[in-house]
């Protein structure tokens, strides 16, 4: 057998040496005609992505040039924004801009070439000219797909400002329509497909059989909406091999191969055949087989049946050990499931606890205004001097008390995954003005003005709890008249804009103690022994957290400013909802 394999080795080693010959040619053919494809594929793909930057970016702030013109600023400084509405048809056509629009914020008019305009008709664009006005450079930067004229529209805007105010916007766009892709295609001659959330709804060009799609970056505003832009480019095709003798060479080659591979695998066989006599004599402990075997395999078989028997022995000792260990492994199984009970039970009772306390809410609240009402109509009596002052007294101190226990109920109702919300019509001002009256006595008996002021842009009436608000300016002017020794608490309302939403902005501010900066980092979060200050209290700090989960609760969010020695400025926000009724 060692003289076959000698004989029969330089072939083969010949065979294997002409397949590596063969597949390094084939390889070098196929890799070079690949890279040619992928170059040529590479430039179709760029051509495309630089007209869909052509048609959006450069169409969209060829605006922004004429509107930073000093033509248009003289036009709009002198009154004369008439003559640039005059000029939009002509604009548009010169540009060859799909959407030129001009939003006039003095006379509140947006102005669309072929329209008549109409004060307060602004096309679908109502909240992106607010979000304009807002920010004007943020809707020049980035471009925004909005419903104009019930098109879906990508618009970038460009505003006219005279001493820092916006006073005219242009406005333009392109639609996400067929002429869209239409125009890409003719650009680029070749086809286009767009779709949104994964439907083909736009196509352009005819599609070839068999070659492939490249998606194309498109602006932020159309990926976040779900748009898809597609390009089809031919597909790479794999090289075949050129040669004829190529394919002669490499049959030859396999041919050999396989003739040396069935001889060795006939060898092998007769092999197998002695190794499975041997292994099932070995199985079946039989010693007769073994010595009808060859001489050393009769020999090996003695010594590998006496091994077996100590292993076997040795098996039978594991299993042993084993059985015990999952004997013992039972037993833990048993008392590990009795301490999850035991461990279920203890997490459960203090959410019952929690649970029981805010359901008990209306049995203490009742009594507890019940007795408000008596001490508010005593105090109405004509009394004596000393009398009215000590129902006073007791009149703030039951406040305080009734405050306290709704914060504390609030708490344990949030705990329980209670607490709800009852939004409803109000005024602003009338709360406010409720508000003052309650706890005006509180400042004026530690000499402390208590002043309020909303701004002329926030709306009077709105929808909302206003019970929760009330609640969260009640704890945070309470705690700002506690910490003040002198000077004033002022209440402020403003509006802000905060992602194209509408918020009002309740602050409290106080000319008070002051709050170190290592102590607001947990001042809404924690009720623990070590983030007390000096001159804190639980009942404060309770406050500050169901007031932080209000405000959350709410839509909005609550923070602080303040510096120790000059004041605090605590602030909240709640969304803005228009009445629905009032």
């Amino acid at each position: 057998m060692i003289h076959t394999l000698r004989i029969l080795g330089l072939p083969a080693l010949l065979v294997v040496a002409l397949c590596v010959a063969v597949y390094q040619t084939q390889l070098e053919l196929t890799q070079s005609l690949y890279n040619t494809q992928h170059r040529e594929r590479t430039q179709l793909l760029e051509r495309a992505s630089n007209a869909l930057n052509t048609l959006f970016f450069e169409k969209l702030d060829a605006v922004g040039e004429v509107a930073r013109t000093p033509a248009v600023a003289e036009l709009t400084m002198t009154g004369r924004s008439s003559e640039l509405v005059e000029s939009l048809g002509a604009w548009q056509s010169a540009l060859r801009i799909p959407v030129l629009a001009l939003f006039e914020r003095d006379t509140n008019t947006l102005y669309v070439p072929g329209q008549k305009p109409r004060a307060g008709e602004f096309y679908g664009l109502t909240s992106w000219i607010s979000d304009a006005l807002s920010d004007v450079q943020k809707v020049a930067r980035e471009p925004a797909l909005e419903l104009f004229r019930g098109y879906p529209t990508l618009i970038k805007g460009h505003a006219v400002a005279i001493a820092g105010e916006p006073r005219l916007i242009f406005i333009a766009g392109v639609r996400v329509d067929k002429n869209w892709i239409e125009r890409l295609s003719e650009y680029t001659h070749l086809p286009m497909r767009a779709g949104r959330h994964g439907n083909v709804q736009l196509t352009a060009g005819t599609p070839t059989q068999g070659g492939e799609w490249f998606k194309l970056n498109l602006p932020h505003a159309l990926a976040d909406a779900g748009y898809v832009l597609e390009v089809q480019l031919p597909a790479i095709h794999e090289a075949t091999n050129p040669e004829t003798w190529a394919l002669w060479t490499t049959s030859i080659a396999l041919l050999t191969g396989l003739l040396l591979l069935a001889w060795l695998l006939s060898v092998d066989g007769f092999r197998r055949r002695q190794v499975m006599q041997f292994v099932q004599a070995i199985e079946e402990e039989d010693e007769l087989a073994l010595q009808k075997l060859p001489t050393g395999m009769a020999t090996a078989g003695q010594h590998v049946l006496e091994q077996q028997r100590a292993l076997k022995q040795e098996l039978d000792l594991a299993r042993s050990r084993i059985e015990q260990a999952e004997q013992a492994l039972q037993h833990s199984r048993r008392q590990l499931r009795k301490a999850t009970s035991e461990l279920e039970q203890l997490r459960v009772a203090p959410r019952t606890r929690s649970s029981f306390l805010s359901r008990m809410g209306d049995e203490i609240t009742t009594p507890m205004k019940s007795t408000g009402s008596m001490l508010k109509l005593l105090s109405e009596f004509q009394l004596p001097e000393e009398p009215r002052e000590l129902i006073g007294i007791a009149l703030r101190s039951h406040q305080m008390l009734a405050s306290n226990i709704e914060n504390v109920l609030d708490f344990t109702k949030m705990d329980a995954g209670l607490l709800k919300l009852f939004p409803a019509d109000f005024e602003l001002d009338v709360m406010l003005r409720e508000l003052i009256a309650e706890l005006g006595p509180h400042a004026e008996a530690k000499g402390l003005k208590l002043t309020w002021n909303i701004n002329e842009r926030v709306p009077t009436s709105c929808h909302g709890d206003r019970q929760r608000i009330r609640q969260i300016l009640y704890n945070l002017v309470g705690n700002a008249i506690r910490f003040t020794k002198q000077g004033q608490v002022g209440i402020y309302v403003d509006t802000i804009y905060d992602k194209g939403k509408q918020l009002i902005r309740y602050s409290v501010v106080d000319t008070g103690v002051g709050i170190p900066k290592e102590a607001q980092k947990t001042l809404f979060e924690s009720l623990e022994e070590h983030s007390r200050l000096a001159n804190s209290s639980f009942a404060g700090r309770l406050r500050l957290i169901v007031s932080k989960q209000l405000a959350e609760l709410m839509g909005g969010s609550i923070g602080v400013t303040s510096e120790p020695g000059k004041g605090s400025r605590f602030w909240f926000t709640v969304r803005y909802l228009p009445p629905r009724g009032l």
